[in-house]
């Protein structure tokens, strides 16, 4: 299962094409728009791919024959990234900025990434240039990311090095209460 999580308008037809033209048959594409009012304009781009379709808010189980799975529904990234086998974060293929990685790494699933001036937050560094470092995720443009579709153990890899990511840079709300806690007391 690859998802492609909070696609921006332009990305799908990238994913969708690449897609039609490159996965191997026994691969399930999970799209998730990052906007809800772009649901139907999705589902009908994936039909015009002469792609199988089924939605996520048809509530049905996922069929043999389906390609494209559009999560058409919220509050279930999270169990999208804990489904997927690894995930294309969406904004990141176009210059839209990206959208978070994190919670994809925190629960295990391996990422992939577009170009990097296209994650880029002004000039701060986000958590996209600090990911791919310790390799929990990587570019699509990297020879890793191909490695995902076919290799578990670099997906377990990367999997890992995302979860120990996440670990370290845990606990700053706590460090943040125990600042305030500590300065009021005083």
């Amino acid at each position: 299962m690859w998802l492609v999580a909070s696609t921006r308008d332009g990305e799908e037809r990238l994913v969708l094409e690449a897609f039609a033209q490159s996965a191997p048959a026994g691969v399930l594409l999970v799209l998730v728009p990052r906007h809800p009012q772009r649901f139907d304009e999705v589902a009908a781009m994936v039909k015009s791919c002469g792609l199988s379709l089924q939605r996520r808010s048809g509530n049905d189980a996922v069929q043999a024959s389906t390609r494209v799975w559009l999560g058409d529904s919220l509050g279930e990234m999270f169990a999208f990234y804990h489904a997927a086998d690894c995930a294309l974060i969406g904004g990141s293929l176009l210059p839209y900025g990206g959208q978070n990685l994190i919670e994809a790494c925190a629960v295990g699933c391996p990422v992939m990434l577009g170009r990097i001036p296209r994650t880029l937050n002004r000039r701060r560094k986000t958590p996209s240039h600090r990911v791919p470092p310790c390799g929990g995720s990587c570019r699509i443009v990297d020879r890793r990311s191909e490695r995902l579709m076919h290799d578990g153990a670099a997906r377990q890899q990367m999997s890992e090095a995302g979860k120990a990511f996440t670990a370290a840079h845990k606990g700053a709300t706590g460090r943040v209460w125990e600042l305030l806690s500590g300065g009021a007391a005083r």
